[in-house]
């Protein structure tokens, strides 16, 4: 096992690129879930055609976004959707799978996000630990008790936050389309055809 060298923290011009790359990454996320609200809402229609739909979905926060996403295809009567149709029940599952595998990462990605976000960055001469990290620390009241947590963060860390966000991003968008074109296939019954 490597032993790690104690050395004074320094915020580095990497450090300060993950974060930037954290908040772009994140900001990218919440866009692409806020288009597929929109679009799942009203798939026979453009996106930004309803400013209501606009209005009302932006008002959510992101968590509750993301589950009102996560919710759409416990709505949906997939059977009556597609006439019974193997092979668009097929297709529909697998996007709704990606969907929900989407949907576990971007959940994942918004509380890293805050523990970056919200955290105290300790660094500086006075302050030692591994090489190449700072510290982050959070602390908050739950139930009446403080809670800290902290822990010592490379850059390269940072960016794999970001990365992941991107995956939930990509994964997501990818679900979404899939279930657009899905969705616009259903409004033309005479498209599906039932096979069994």
């Amino acid at each position: 096992m490597k032993k790690s060298t104690i050395t004074a923290l320094t915020f580095t011009e990497q450090h300060y690129a993950a974060l930037g790359k954290v908040i772009v990454a994140f900001q990218s996320l919440e866009s692409t879930i806020t288009y597929g609200l929109l679009t799942l809402l009203q798939p026979d229609k453009l996106v930004f055609d309803s400013k209501l739909a606009i209005a009302v979905v932006n008002e959510h926060s992101f968590s509750n976004r993301l589950k009102l996403l996560l919710l759409f295809p416990s709505l949906t009567d997939k059977l009556e959707l597609f006439h019974g149709n193997n092979d668009y029940l097929e297709r529909y599952e697998e996007a709704v799978s990606q969907l929900n595998e989407g949907g576990a990462l971007a959940a994942e990605a918004e509380t890293k996000r805050n523990q970056l976000i919200h955290s105290t960055w300790i660094h500086g001469s006075s302050v030692g630990g591994p090489e190449g990290t700072v510290l982050r620390m959070k602390s908050r009241v739950r139930k009446n008790k403080i809670h800290a947590s902290h822990e010592y963060i490379a850059a390269k860390e940072i960016e794999a936050i970001a990365d992941a966000m991107l995956t939930a991003r990509d994964k997501l968008h990818n679900a979404i389309q899939n279930l657009h074109m899905l969705m616009l296939v259903a409004l033309r019954p005479q498209d599906v055809e039932k096979k069994t």
